[in-house]
């Protein structure tokens, strides 16, 4: 009992450790792109990252990815809840892919979507939930007047898969602008 219990818990961590999710690394990935094209980096804002967080809960709960809540909410009503008071804010979601650096690939080859990455925007959230062994990722980006701030340090070493070798799952994009 005891060695089956062993192993059963290091095969599970060893599980979960295979790959863990990095808010920090999608944001050095969007950065990355942006350095490409002369634009400045993104800050990471925990309020973006707790909506995407959310909406990434919420997709995989349902198994169904939409850039409407299943109460109802856009991108802009996620962010406010979530209290970042935005006068610009769009969303990318994703779901399928293995990893950080393919779901940015990706999304770099969807006109829409890169055009939120490279987009005016000031700061940055990201995270993925599973269903199953299907991840959820949901990106926020979003400007509220107060400019930059959290930017951090990337280092390299994230290179675009160069040979896909799964099936091309679906990706959608979003922009929403308020009003004045």
């Amino acid at each position: 009992m005891r060695l089956t219990f062993t192993l059963t818990a290091t095969t599970l961590l060893f599980a979960l450790s295979a790959h863990a999710y990095s808010n920090s690394k999608m944001l050095c990935l969007v950065n990355k792109e942006r350095a490409k094209r002369g634009l400045p980096p993104m800050g990471l804002d925990a309020k973006l990252t707790a909506a995407a967080q959310r909406h990434s809960t919420d997709q995989a709960r349902h198994r169904s990815m939409t850039h409407n809540g299943y109460d109802g909410s856009s991108p802009g009503d996620r962010c406010e809840r979530a209290g970042f008071n935005w006068n610009r804010v769009a969303e990318n979601v994703a779901y399928g892919y293995k990893d950080e650096t393919t779901c940015m690939h990706e999304w770099m080859d969807s006109p829409g979507h890169r055009a939120n990455i490279l987009g005016k925007y000031d700061m940055f959230g990201s995270a993925v939930a599973y269903a199953g062994s299907t991840p959820y990722y949901t990106q926020d980006f979003g400007s509220d007047g107060r400019g930059r701030r959290n930017v951090p340090k990337c280092g390299g070493g994230y290179e675009a898969p160069k040979k896909k070798t799964y099936k091309k799952p679906v990706k959608k994009r979003v922009v929403y602008r308020r009003r004045h």
